[in-house]
């Protein structure tokens, strides 16, 4: 029904964003990958998809579409809600989450807040297949940095160690530290790693 929003971000929270367009102030519910790479004040695009039950609708928003299609493919697997896909998509950016799977690594799946063994075990073995034909989508389009960038990639890693259980201010000091000791140009899993082993 909605492809994307093109507006102005008008609050912000780690996980969701407040955008006006057209006069209309919308609820956008992300991943805290999503809502990081954004400003408030800052006009952006971004990616959308609705979800309406009985008594509530919501609307999830995402920085790119790798994102938007890993959450709705995480949505069809029995037992896995908006939560957990959120989580998920939290801890892990799109082309972190495929290697993952194609690893077959349970136990770095089920570190993500919220997500336990059993629901870690379904999505390998519903996605281990599709992972290997994956080739994710490198695309900025939606108006934020590039999670290739050393401020993307600060932002990324920062709200991994979050959704993993760190305050904010331990997660930017830990995600610093591995940073000034890896170099700007490492993958966020990496530096994810390093922050856990010397935090």
């Amino acid at each position: 029904m909605y492809e994307h929003l093109h507006g102005r971000v008008i609050s912000k929270t780690p996980a969701s964003l407040v955008i006006e367009t057209a006069g209309v102030g919308w609820f956008v519910e992300t991943s805290i990958r999503t809502a990081g790479r954004f400003r408030v004040g800052e006009d952006v695009r971004v990616f959308v998809h609705h979800r309406q039950n009985e008594d509530s609708q919501r609307l999830f928003g995402f920085a790119d579409e790798d994102e938007r299609d890993l959450f709705r493919r995480l949505l069809r697997i029995s037992g896995v809600g908006p939560s957990h896909a959120l989580n998920l998509l939290s801890a892990l950016d799109p082309a972190a989450f495929w290697a993952i799977v194609r690893e077959g690594s349970e136990k770095r799946l089920s570190a993500s807040k919220g997500i336990g063994p059993k629901i870690a075990q379904r999505v390998l073995t519903e996605l281990k297949d599709e992972a290997g034909r994956r080739t994710p989508r490198r695309s900025n389009e939606a108006g934020g940095e590039s999670a290739t960038t050393p401020s993307g990639l600060e932002g990324d890693a920062i709200g991994a160690l979050i959704v993993l259980g760190y305050s904010e201010s331990a997660a930017v000091k830990a995600v610093l530290a591995a940073i000034r000791k890896l170099g700007s140009e490492s993958s966020v899993d990496v530096v994810v790693r390093e922050a856990l082993k010397s935090s």
